[in-house]
């Protein structure tokens, strides 16, 4: 079932994956690359040592959290059904699985009180899992597309890109992320390049549906389209929503694990219960004060 859920992904599966022999487990990181000198001949007995360069590392530790879907069905729904329903009862707990990834790598925030004010998330929400793509933007890599006026433009975008700095040069490290209502709007800006336009022989990535600046665009339902001028989610002004633009290679996954799944039988209630679970983390293994999410805001959905 690993392998159904990693085909169902979309956004997650921009980024690599590394397999945990311990959970927690951690992973060394090298946060800055050492610097080249000029050497000198060694043409004395004593020649001077090469300059040294220090060797900036870091650490990432993953620590999973379990995503866990219990469906239950009576015994009638099973013994009427004119298909057979474990296959549809499976094909449902990997869509469901999926879309928990999902979501929490683009909405998910680990603090005590959630980014979005409109929401009180239980304990147990998907979006607690980790922190995501909205909670992992630093303020200085936010762009206002309204700044008076609403303006939608290449402009905006490629101020996006460069708020990142040395992550936003190469396009093959890159991914826009949007809603299907921003993606729509998208589609009026010249530098899109749409799917049709590839060509037969282009690669694709999963779920990508063109391209901007060479840049693979990635709709997702989870890309909310129902914020406040500020990019959140308040409950009242529910008009507005939200681009990202992320450096894939700064985040990674962590697997802990097999999947489980089983069917449980209990005549006292006269249900089946199909449980599995997916044993995930997910990290940005950039230094946390380094710009590796863009956000563009306020724009109407």
């Amino acid at each position: 079932m690993i392998e159904e859920v990693r085909l169902a992904l979309k956004v997650a599966a921009l980024h690599p994956s590394i397999t945990m022999p311990t959970d927690p487990y951690t992973v060394p990181t090298k946060i800055a690359r050492s610097t080249s000198y000029i050497a000198s001949e060694a043409s004395v007995d004593a020649p001077t040592e090469l300059r040294k360069s220090s060797l900036t590392t870091g650490n990432v530790t993953f620590t999973t959290k379990t995503f866990a879907v219990a469906s239950p069905f009576s015994f009638e729904f099973e013994e009427n059904s004119v298909v057979p329903v474990i296959p549809m009862v499976r094909r449902d707990i990997v869509l469901a699985i999926a879309d928990g990834i999902e979501n929490a790598v683009i909405n998910g925030d680990t603090s005590a009180t959630y980014q979005d004010t409109g929401l009180s998330l239980n304990a147990d929400d998907q979006r607690k899992a980790w922190t995501g793509y909205r909670k992992s933007c630093l303020t200085a890599s936010k762009v206002d597309f309204n700044s008076g006026t609403e303006s939608y433009t290449t402009s905006n975008f490629r101020t996006m890109r460069k708020t990142l700095g040395k992550y936003g040069v190469n396009p093959s490290d890159l991914a826009w992320v949007i809603s299907i209502n921003g993606y729509i709007k998208m589609l009026s800006i010249s530098e899109v390049l749409t799917l049709d336009k590839y060509g037969p022989s282009t690669p694709i990535l999963t779920g990508e549906l063109g391209r901007f600046d060479g840049i693979p665009i990635i709709v997702s339902e989870f890309v909310r389209t129902d914020m406040n001028a500020s990019g959140l989610y308040d409950g009242t002004t529910t008009t507005q929503s939200i681009v990202l633009l992320v450096n894939k290679p700064s985040f990674w996954f962590g697997e802990k694990g097999s999947s489980e799944i089983e069917i449980v039988r209990n005549p006292l209630t006269r249900q089946y219960v199909v449980v599995s679970a997916l044993k995930r983390d997910f990290k940005c293994v950039r230094p946390s004060t380094d710009a590796v999410v863009a956000l563009g805001y306020d724009y109407a959905s």
